[in-house]
């Protein structure tokens, strides 16, 4: 199971195993017995499970995302620093409090474990990211470096709009907010369809087809918001780096705090996720 491989994880359920003389492919217990068993060391118990669920999404071979994620914080050829990955993507998307009751192998037989489902549905979610605003648009070999001010002194002939798109569109302040809508997507789907699913554990739900629809259309019509290719707010509304608050209330209103338009209309999730075709 790919939610066991963090080492420390694993190890403790090893000694849970030996302890109440369980075969080494007995998952027949949970989260919380795990972290009750080893009392003191809940905490630590807790942040190893989380941690191996955030390694298993990052470094799954089928998550075309990691590709675009600086995992050393230096290159200045990637979209996405690890650091603005972790605390915008994973944090959106794992729960770093739920601690499960049900078995660690619960359901795995059809398909249904709910950390493999958690796992499997994120990276599915980034992988359509990935195809549909970085894979054959970002051009690591124009990278990240100055891209506003190379529009600002009009040396920016050889920078795509596909690019400029995928650039400004990962940036830490505003990958967060537009990842909140994004979870509304989902939210807002389950509650349509008359499921009540506890936002902790929406990715632990199979998402059906109609969902992933809504999922990919929200993701094609945010890439093409008119915003992102605008080259005339390179020396304002993008430039330097704003907070989370400032590009919320873009979001919000359509405005920034300073009274400047940048959206035609305010975000509005249920409009985006109609086909591109009828996205207006």
């Amino acid at each position: 199971m790919r939610q066991l491989n963090n080492t420390l994880y694993s190890e403790r359920v090893k000694k849970y195993q030996v302890a109440h003389n369980l075969k080494e492919d007995d998952y027949s217990f949970s989260e919380q017995q795990l972290i009750d068993f080893f009392k003191g060391d809940g905490a630590n118990i807790k942040k190893y499970i989380i941690d191996s669920i955030k390694h298993s999404i990052t470094n799954a071979k089928d998550n075309k995302l990691k590709d675009y994620i600086d995992f050393d914080g230096k290159a200045k050829e990637l979209p996405i620093s690890y650091s603005a990955f972790d605390k915008t993507i994973l944090s959106s998307f794992v729960n770093s409090k739920l601690v499960l009751k049900t078995a660690i192998d619960s359901k795995t037989d059809e398909g249904l474990n709910p950390r493999e489902l958690e796992i499997n549905q994120i990276v599915k979610i980034l992988s359509l990211l990935a195809e549909n605003i970085y894979m054959n648009k970002f051009l690591p070999e124009l990278g990240t470096a100055r891209v506003e001010k190379k529009i600002i002194d009009k040396k920016d002939t050889n920078i795509t709009d596909d690019h400029l798109i995928a650039y400004r569109i990962s940036k830490e302040e505003i990958l967060y907010n537009w990842l909140q809508y994004l979870k509304k997507v989902i939210t807002t789907y389950f509650a349509n369809t008359g499921k009540m699913v506890a936002e902790e554990k929406i990715f632990q739900t199979p998402f059906d087809e109609q969902l992933w629809i809504n999922i990919g259309n929200f993701i094609k019509n945010l890439s093409q918001l008119p915003l992102w290719k605008d080259r005339s707010m390179a020396s304002t509304i993008f430039s330097g780096k704003k907070n989370y608050d400032y590009w919320r209330e873009i979001f919000e209103t359509g405005s920034s705090l300073d009274g400047a338009i940048v959206l035609t209309n305010p975000l509005n999730f249920i409009e985006m996720i109609k086909g591109t075709e009828n996205f207006v």
